[in-house]
């Protein structure tokens, strides 16, 4: 699995199979000459630099020298920086780039490694570097929850993302405002009151296709009279607010097979600006299966202008790659007249 972009970059996204360019017949690739392809497409120089050191790594440790241990530091202390240069020291994008490369460390350290090198000493200034880890660590977990805290939503820094204009109630986008504060002015429930809350009406948007289970992790947006979701599979559906009564739903028609994870976060409203009719306000969803479709709000039908039939098909921005899945369960956002898609 390699994962295309990053802040710097192209959008994040996991692309599964061949690299691209690559024939089917040669995906026995070593790992300098795949680092060096991922390299060559719009990615990271990181990749091929990693793909000689840990080649320089594993022949080391092959021959028993002690210097591999050096450079698995030094690889780490290099894929340390490329995250923070690349992600901003985001916890999420943290786990694919450093949680697998930190448990092999951990192996290093301990009494087994040596003795697997043929060496009975143990490692040299061992316990000091576990000491140096540990505390490490903790000072990186600390970090991590410190930047990762959102602001007040009632100050002034969401003033410039505030949705102008948006009706009483409504929550437009997945974290209500286009700063994501998740702020809402409503007043009526209070700390007090929440206790006596009572279920207004349940729905059951109903097994996939194929029958399988699905997860349901949809972010609900509100927009006038109606509450849009979507589901696993990527159907997205539109209910009375006041009833749960579905007033539409649109099937996706996602293609599941191989796909490893069955997710929709939810969906993406926008309003065109002086635009009345039909697709003037659009629901918009990203499929499993690599797709971006644009629907009318009201009725649910496909926007015949957007793309070809109301949907852009994503993988023909990636027709190099020979064989790839693109997994695209978040809501898509909308970036200044510019979808935007991403995942990480």
């Amino acid at each position: 699995m390699t994962k295309l972009g990053g802040r710097h970059g192209e959008p994040d996204i996991f692309a599964l199979g061949h690299l691209a360019g690559a024939d089917p017949a040669a995906a026995e690739l070593d790992p300098v000459r795949e680092d060096a392809v991922v390299g060559l497409l719009s990615g990271s120089p990181y990749y091929v630099l990693a793909g000689i050191l840990l080649c320089s790594i594993a022949i080391c440790v092959a021959l028993r020298w002690w210097i591999a241990i050096g450079l698995y530091a030094a690889y780490i202390g290099m894929t340390v920086l490329w995250w923070l240069w690349e992600s901003g020291a985001e916890f999420w994008p943290f786990i694919p780039r450093l949680a697998l490369p930190l448990l092999l460390g951990l192996w290093m350290l301990t009494p087994v490694f040596p003795r697997s090198m043929g060496k009975k000493a143990a490692l040299p200034h061992g316990r000091m570097l576990w000491s140096l880890l540990i505390s490490t660590m903790m000072l990186a977990i600390g970090a991590l929850y410190w930047l990762d805290r959102a602001p007040d939503a009632r100050t002034t820094q969401w003033t410039a993302l505030a949705e102008p204009a948006a009706g009483a109630g409504d929550w437009q986008h997945y974290g209500n405002d286009l700063g994501g504060s998740r702020f809402s002015p409503l007043a009526q429930i209070t700390p007090e009151n929440a206790g006596a809350l009572k279920i207004a009406w349940t729905f059951r948007t109903g097994p996939a296709p194929d029958g399988k289970p699905v997860t349901f992790e949809a972010n609900p947006l509100k927009i006038g009279d109606l509450v849009y979701v979507c589901t696993g599979h990527n159907d997205v559906i539109a209910l009375d607010a006041e009833t749960g009564k579905q007033v539409w739903r649109f099937s996706a028609k996602a293609r599941l097979d191989s796909v490893p994870a069955r997710h929709c976060r939810g969906v993406a409203h926008a309003q065109l600006p002086d635009a009345h009719g039909t697709c003037a306000s659009r629901i918009f969803t990203a499929t499993v299966d690599a797709r971006l479709i644009a629907l009318d709000s009201l009725s649910g039908r496909p926007c015949e202008g957007f793309g070809k039939a109301g949907q852009v098909n994503l993988l023909e921005a990636w027709a190099r790659s020979s064989k790839a899945i693109i997994l695209s369960h978040r809501r898509p956002s909308s970036c200044v007249e510019t979808w935007c898609l991403g995942d990480g």
